[in-house]
């Protein structure tokens, strides 16, 4: 299985991103499908059931003491590197905790024998991809209302383990199901922890 550490955002959220920017309204860009939005924290290749075991214990270990977050959609941006053919929105709010979050899940999969990512993180949320009817003025148009977005701040209390569902289309962003999910520390302001690495899937 394909499993990626993530921060899955509120659907009302994301929904609030969609219909400021005209995502619906827009054609010459593959949208991603809205319940597939994500902010990514690591990929960890190709893993075996046992691998994948070892990973969740191994994150309770690195990053169960971490707090939550948080986090708000703002700003954004596309075609970013060479060969780069996404839109994306950015992240901002406990950012600088995001990074580290998401190097100490790169180090947990290093420490299991994992190939991880070790280019500067840029935490991000890809929304669509650029087809053969995307034009320059749209493009400029979405991008500058993406430019302008400020969310609202919302508290990323989890993060899950997912596996993108197979798809011939791997531009826009995929469904996925959640391998497992492990909750981050309450704030003092918020309610008790609860439980760490729960499955939420059978395998």
């Amino acid at each position: 299985m394909r499993l990626y550490a993530v921060v899955v955002p509120p659907a009302d959220e994301v929904a609030r991103l969609f219909q400021s920017i005209g995502a619906h309204a827009d054609a010459t860009l593959t949208w991603a499908e809205a319940a597939s939005i994500r902010i990514g924290l690591g990929y960890f290749g190709n893993l075996t059931n046992a691998d994948a075991s070892r990973l969740s214990a191994r994150l309770t270990a690195e990053v169960g003491q971490v707090e939550s977050l948080e986090l708000r959609f703002s700003g954004g941006g596309a075609l970013e590197e060479t060969g780069d053919d996404t839109v994306w929105a950015g992240v901002e709010g406990d950012k600088d905790e995001l990074r580290a979050l998401a190097l100490k899940i790169a180090e947990a999969g290093r420490r299991e024998g994992f190939l991880v990512d070790r280019r500067w993180y840029k935490p991000r949320a890809r929304l669509a991809a650029i087809n053969d009817t995307t034009t320059a003025a749209g493009l400029e148009t979405t991008v500058a209302r993406l430019t302008a977005y400020e969310g609202q701040p919302w508290r990323a209390t989890s993060i899950a383990l997912i596996e993108p569902r197979k798809s011939n289309d791997s531009h826009a962003g995929q469904l996925f199901d959640t391998y497992g999910s492990l909750d981050l520390l309450s704030r003092p302001e918020t309610s008790a922890p609860r439980a760490g690495w729960s499955a939420a899937q059978a395998r």
